[in-house]
């Protein structure tokens, strides 16, 4: 053989960018600013800073200003802040004036790359230890609306784009990031590197990709202008007589600036490593408290919850902190100078009389007793629909809004669907048929709608008068409000009763928990307030889904778990999604079951599901008949020996689908010998 005759595979050569310096770095991040960023260098591990250091080791300072500590932790911060009055750099949210750069941190060791990848390419890729790397996004704008960086943050995370799906590290614009000249001191790293800190270096370098935060949001349908609970600190204060820092209860380590406390986390043995560090109290001015750790075990802690934490570690704290409270507030009404003068007093009796209820005129506000949606949703109530991502919430929504109008239940003018669940392009599609179907659809940021002013909205109707058969549809309430937060959901309930006393109706898609509950039932996200408050609520349960000619049919089912009314306990429909179609064909798919068909449907996608959850036992079990196995024990043997099935549930499978998927037949010394079920075949004519 010659050697033109050999055949050489090519060979891929990655090209490595040249060593970027943290001048370089920095300058592409923040441009002309660069020298402003705020960055900082200290040799501890990040997680393991000896008590009374961390303030120093994180505090920081302008780049211009700081000399960076060599072999050492080197972070920087995603964002410029303002200095304060005194011409300090703070690196505080309250500081804040622009984030410039979007991160992924631990990708490749915890990250899913599917996801990831989702994202556009990353403008630079640094590789922060042996075997973790952050992945940059470089904005074509800075962005100075914190919200908007925290919904994008949140929506990234919620998308599994952060360690076991939660990462406070990650969310906020004073985040920290590792600079191309430091080095990772955290223990585990230098586990993993035979001793030595690891040393951060960038292996992808391509500053000329820049990315707007719509970009980066659309891929996974986040809505950068959702409405956002308030928790800003701002308002601390130093209160010495407040009963917080004055209780066995708590650890208080050290103070942070003023009403600002560095504590031991009272859950601190759920931290990795039990490491005491990252957590933080705040007394504010008006006598309120909160509670902040970074770690992502107590990431949802509330200050409620420390709280109740102290009371169970010293009984009668809370009451005594309800007394402090008091006295304070009656000592703040006390120093009042009343100027104006006083009302004219009523008895109590005339006063009560005054609220006695006019039947006859709160008849004639209410609207008749018909269905918005067709067994479901009532007029003039408000109904609150709890479903898994994929149920098809918004598809069967949709579905049941066009069949109420098209029946004349309902005048499509009258209702507002408030979609703030869809991105642009899905979202544009749904608001077609909407205006096609004769109802309004109004669309996260186009025409300045955004999910933050429904609730003033709402309360302007009402206000005006002009509430009285007006249908609001809100996909998905968690972009409205906080479902987590009791008090924010308590907020939003007391508008929406009003709402709907004024002759409105409301119907909200809400999202169901993660995990089942034992029952294999759905259960509601976020506190009881909302189902609570709510007139009617269902869960959409997935039933089942079939597969044929490339086409999948899912069986979905409203199911009751409140009413106030003559609702259907239960509604079952059907739809077809069918590879490569649009949303109208899969629209147009939807079909409503009713009674026997309905029942034979649950039935048909119950077996399909335990088919699906048998799939791989019953293919074991036909292998071993086909080798020749027909006996239980020789099937049972087959099965085990060649793969993790026990024999328990081989004798389940072999059972359950007996009759039909294999038949059964007695051999000599009555044995049960089986055969596998072939289907009839049909007949041929012979000509």
């Amino acid at each position: 053989m010659s050697n033109q005759d050999i055949h050489h595979e090519p060979t891929l050569i990655v090209k490595q960018p040249p060593k970027i310096t943290n001048d370089q770095f920095l300058q592409v991040i923040f441009g002309d600013l660069y020298q402003q960023a705020h960055v900082t260098s200290f040799s501890q591990d990040p997680g393991s800073i000896p008590p009374g250091e961390s303030g120093r080791c994180w505090a920081g300072g302008a780049y211009k200003d700081k000399q960076l500590m060599p072999d050492s932790n080197q972070f920087y911060t995603v964002s410029l802040f303002t200095p304060d009055e005194n011409g300090k750099a703070n690196r505080r949210k309250k500081n804040f004036s622009a984030c410039h750069v979007i991160a992924l941190d631990d990708v490749k060791e915890k990250l899913p790359l599917e996801q990831v990848m989702r994202l556009p390419p990353p403008s630079i890729v640094l590789k922060s230890s042996l075997y973790s790397e952050q992945w940059l996004y470089l904005l074509s704008t800075p962005c100075s609306d914190a919200n908007r960086i925290d919904n994008l943050h949140d929506g990234l995370i919620s998308q599994g784009l952060a360690p076991d799906g939660k990462d406070p590290g990650q969310k906020g614009v004073s985040r920290f990031l590792r600079l191309p000249e430091g080095r990772n001191t955290k223990a585990k790293r230098v586990a993993e590197n035979s001793g030595t800190p690891p040393r951060c270096e960038v292996t992808q370098w391509h500053p000329e990709r820049r990315y707007t935060l719509e970009k980066l949001a659309e891929p996974f349908g986040v809505d950068l202008d959702a409405a956002r609970a308030d928790k800003s600190v701002d308002g601390a204060a130093h209160i010495p007589d407040h009963p917080l820092l004055n209780t066995d209860g708590l650890q208080i380590k050290s103070i942070r600036s003023s009403g600002r406390f560095d504590v031991t986390c009272p859950w601190i043995e759920e931290h990795t490593g039990a490491d005491d560090n990252g957590a933080a109290v705040f007394t504010n001015s008006d006598g309120s408290i909160g509670f902040k750790c970074h770690h992502g075990s107590c990431e949802s802690r509330t200050g409620g919850e420390l709280l109740n934490m102290i009371e169970s570690l010293t009984p009668g704290f809370n009451e005594r902190l309800r007394h402090w409270q008091a006295v304070r507030e009656f000592g703040s009404v006390a120093t009042e100078q009343v100027t104006e003068p006083r009302p004219e007093q009523t008895s109590p009796l005339s006063r009560l009389l005054s609220m006695v209820a006019d039947g006859e005129e709160m008849m004639k506000q209410m609207s008749e007793d018909r269905f918005v949606l067709k067994d479901i949703a009532i007029r003039g109530q408000w109904t609150v629909f709890y479903a898994g991502p994929n149920t098809g919430k918004t598809l069967l929504t949709q579905w049941l809004l066009r069949e109420s109008i098209t029946l004349g239940e309902i005048d499509g003018s009258d209702v507002f669907y408030l979609n703030v669940d869809d991105a642009a392009k899905p979202g544009a599609e749904k608001a077609i048929m909407a205006k096609e179907f004769g109802y309004h659809m109004l669309l996260s940021s186009v025409k300045g709608f955004k999910a933050g002013d429904v609730l003033s909205l709402m309360n302007d109707l009402i206000s005006s008068g002009e509430a009285r058969d007006k249908v609001f549809i809100l996909d998905t309430l968690k972009k409205f409000t906080d479902l987590m937060d009791k008090r924010l959901s308590s907020s939003f309930g007391n508008v929406a009763r009003e709402f709907v006393a004024a002759g409105g109706t409301l119907i909200c898609a809400a999202h169901v928990n993660k995990h089942p509950g034992i029952d294999g039932k759905s259960i509601y996200a976020g506190t009881s307030d909302i189902r609570d408050d709510a007139d009617s609520a269902f869960t959409i349960e997935h039933l089942g889904s079939s597969e044929s000619f490339g086409q999948t049919t899912h069986t979905v089912e409203f199911e009751c778990t409140k009413s106030r009314g003559d609702v259907a306990q239960s509604v079952t429909f059907q739809y077809t999604k069918v590879k490569d179609t649009n949303y109208r064909t899969m629209f147009n798919s939807v079909k409503r079951l009713d009674g026997n068909d309905a029942a034979a449907a649950s039935q048909a996608a119950s077996e399909s599901n335990r088919q699906r959850d048998d799939a791989a036992a019953i293919e074991q079990i036909k292998t071993a008949i086909t080798n020749g196995e027909r006996t239980k024990g020789g099937i049972e043997r087959f099965v085990t020996s060649t793969s993790d099935t026990s024999v328990r549930r081989v004798r389940s499978v072999l059972k359950t689908y007996t009759g039909r998927l294999w038949n059964e037949e007695k051999g000599s010394n009555n044995a049960s010998l089986f055969s596998i079920n072939s289907p009839p075949m049909a007949e041929v004519s012979f000509l």
